[in-house]
């Protein structure tokens, strides 16, 4: 069992500033799209341990942003059977004419409005 030093507070500004730096640098890998890179910048901002003002941007942060950059590119990628079944097409008798269930109905062919 090792005993933790406790850091002086100029350590620990030093820490933070240096987190601090890897937080910015692994925003900016990510707003050009490189999230591996950022996702090790984070990740080294992390391993710190620092301690980041209440309202400041921090490693976890950045972390979520990756997950959900990736999570949004794989759903707008998923092909169009993973959106669900396809949208039924109802096709009238003549080109032009209105279509979808209700159109035997408002014209009153009750009996082509039930069949659909």
């Amino acid at each position: 069992m090792t005993a933790q030093v406790a850091e002086t507070p100029a350590q620990a500004a030093e820490t933070r500033s240096e987190a601090e730096m890897l937080v910015k640098e692994a925003r900016e890998l990510l707003a050009v799209g490189d999230m591996n890179a950022a996702r090790e910048k984070a990740m080294a901002a992390q391993q710190l341990n620092a301690t980041f003002p209440l309202f400041s941007d921090r490693p976890e942060l950045v972390l979520q942003d990756i997950r959900d950059t990736e999570n949004s590119n794989m759903i707008a990628q998923a092909p169009a059977s993973a959106a669900g079944p396809p949208r039924p097409t109802y096709h009238g008798s003549q080109p032009g004419e209105a279509t979808g269930p209700r159109t035997g109905l408002r014209s009153s062919r009750i009996v082509e409005g039930r069949q659909v």
